[in-house]
């Protein structure tokens, strides 16, 4: 072969790794994008239409409009897979556009992560000591237990059947949360959906509002205690009532039964748990440093509206066989129930 046919076969092996490989900007070592790809930008640009559920739905379609759900993240995931982009590049451009992916599980979300001032709170309240079933998923009642040099104490409502219901959907009011730098300094309100696996591991997630000290703003946030940590997701008022809704779906992968978390109606997490039937509560928690006495909730905390997903339809949590209530108040914070409706309205104050 010439020196002429080599440079030729050179140049056509050069094209075509140039085709397959994803084009990246000039110093990023691949892990930064500037990538011109109109199918994986279509996504993002139609993501807050795709990320909001119809509001035609009744409450009996929810369930297989959510076992079907496919969100904006998982979409370009998978596309840009098709494409053979690496997990930097795809994590490099969820990140740009705010999302986030554990690459190990497929799980993803829309959000942030904490800050490091707030992930030391974080650790500090709710860190290797805190779980949701050691002190009233499991339906045992304790006051207080310790989590350094704080201490804990909530009220909850705990659902008993463990074994029924695929997801849950409550309406929230947060209420005053109130903080103090001499009192309370870390208050959450939240819903918990999960339950232990076979060899003793917590497997839980949950989705809420948080509120502490070194932040006073009220933040949506969910939390996966296997797969992602914590995220937020914008912030909320004291009297702004939010949809939450947690579906386990049918659908059965690597890391578990794939589950959607909507905040307000709009997709915020994709995540997996072990049991596509769990447990429920809806918690309002308080933590304070020492002896620092609790600080008091000017306006409460309330959970209302709750609905439980079955194989057909809804069940409502109300005051019905079919769903046995637990109430574990650990006072403060105080609380009172009653039914409002078709379902059980729980408030909370500290």
């Amino acid at each position: 072969m010439n020196e002429r046919k080599i440079g030729v076969v050179l140049l056509a092996l050069l094209l075509a790794a140039m085709v397959m490989v994803p084009m990246v900007s000039a110093g990023d070592s691949g892990t930064t994008t500037a990538i011109a790809d109109k199918e994986i930008q279509a996504i993002f640009d139609s993501a807050s239409v795709s990320e909001t559920m119809p509001s035609s739905l009744s409450l009996q379609t929810e369930s297989a409009y959510l076992e079907q759900y496919v969100s904006p993240a998982r979409k370009a995931i998978d596309l840009m897979k098709s494409k053979k982009y690496t997990s930097d590049q795809i994590t490099a451009i969820l990140k740009k556009n705010g999302y986030g992916w554990d690459p190990s599980t497929e799980s993803c979300w829309k959000g942030r992560e904490p800050t490091p001032e707030e992930q030391k709170m974080l650790d500090k309240y709710r860190g290797s000591g805190y779980s949701p079933f050691s002190n009233s998923l499991n339906g045992s009642r304790q006051s207080s237990y310790t989590v350094t040099s704080s201490r804990e104490q909530g009220a909850t409502m705990n659902l008993l059947d463990e074994n029924t219901y695929f997801g849950i959907n409550d309406d929230l009011t947060p209420g005053d949360m109130a903080i103090s730098s001499s009192g309370t300094t870390f208050h959450v309100v939240t819903t918990h959906v999960g339950k232990v696996k076979p060899n003793g591991q917590d497997d839980w997630t949950e989705a809420g509002v948080i509120r502490s000290v070194n932040n006073l703003n009220r933040q949506y946030f969910t939390y996966d205690n296997d797969e992602g940590g914590y995220q937020f997701h914008g912030t909320t008022s004291s009297s702004a009532s939010t949809s939450y809704r947690i579906y386990v779906t049918n659908t059965q992968e690597s890391g578990g039964y794939l589950y959607h978390i909507m905040i307000g109606g709009s997709w915020v997490r994709d995540g997996h748990l072990y049991y596509r039937q769990t447990k429920y509560n809806c918690a309002n928690e308080i933590w304070a440093d020492g002896s620092n006495p609790f600080s008091h909730d000017s306006t409460s905390s309330v959970f209302q509206n709750e609905y439980l997903f079955k194989s057909s339809g809804i069940q409502y949590w109300g005051n019905y066989l079919a769903t046995l209530t637990y109430w574990s108040p650990n006072n403060p914070p105080y609380e009172s129930h009653a039914m409002n409706g078709n379902a059980w309205r729980f408030t909370t104050w500290a």
